[in-house]
């Protein structure tokens, strides 16, 4: 019974596809932690300025404004003095 031998192309192209889906699991368990300290942060920028969910609730009908301002109440909590 002949062992068939692996060609080295066959080889070379599992590495780099191993690569890749490492790679890419990496960035998605970063941009899921990411993701989740910034709900965190607004969530407690929330709980701190009630008025802030007035200006959410003002630009929800303007898709641009509304994420403008997610954006500004998401990075407050790093400009704050302290």
């Amino acid at each position: 019974m002949k062992l068939m031998k692996i060609r080295k192309p066959v080889v070379g192209k599992m590495v780099v596809t191993a690569v890749i889906v490492i790679v890419a699991v990496a960035v998605y368990a970063v941009w899921g932690s990411r993701r989740s300290e910034r709900v965190h942060v607004r969530e407690m920028a929330l709980a701190e300025n009630p008025g802030l969910k007035g200006i959410l609730e003002l630009y929800q009908e303007d898709s641009l404004k509304y994420e403008a301002a997610l954006f500004l109440i998401d990075n407050m909590a790093y400009y704050q003095g302290g």
